[in-house]
């Protein structure tokens, strides 16, 4: 599938391995605590089922966590990830992919994976200053 962010940063494991030993070699002692994934809706145009989309998942938090441990020397086998459930954004066009990628997302939040969170941005998503549930303005917001 095209890049549709071609101007957007992005960092490879090899720069990253690079700015860990630079911070390393300041003094510092960096440490992973987790990581957030959001999936784009316009990715959603590609999924051809929930059970891929799930297995495709599943496997990109291992291969994520297996890459930072190589790229940074730091543990992130068990390393908390959290990921947020796609929501209807109307930038885009509904599609018929839209639910069986919310399908796969729900699938992988129900096998419980050690440290693996979905934030379900249907519901949890919650005013910081009132505690009060709100609903999505731009849904990824």
């Amino acid at each position: 599938m095209e890049n549709n962010y071609k101007d957007a940063p992005q960092m490879n494991l090899a720069e990253l391995e690079e700015l860990f030993q630079q911070l390393k070699d300041a003094g510092y002692t960096p440490v992973i605590k987790g990581l957030w994934f959001m999936q784009g809706e316009a990715d959603t145009f590609g999924a051809s089922s929930s059970a891929a989309y799930a297995e495709l998942l599943e496997t990109f938090i291992s291969d994520i966590r297996a890459d930072l441990t190589e790229a940074t020397g730091f543990n992130c086998a068990e390393m908390p990830f959290v990921y947020g459930r796609i929501h209807r954004n109307p930038s885009y066009d509904p599609t018929a992919y839209l639910t069986s990628v919310q399908a796969g997302q729900d699938a992988v939040a129900a096998k419980n994976i050690k440290n693996v969170f979905m934030m379900d941005t249907t519901k949890d998503l919650v005013d910081p200053v009132t505690g009060a549930h709100r609903d999505p303005v731009q849904q990824d917001g």
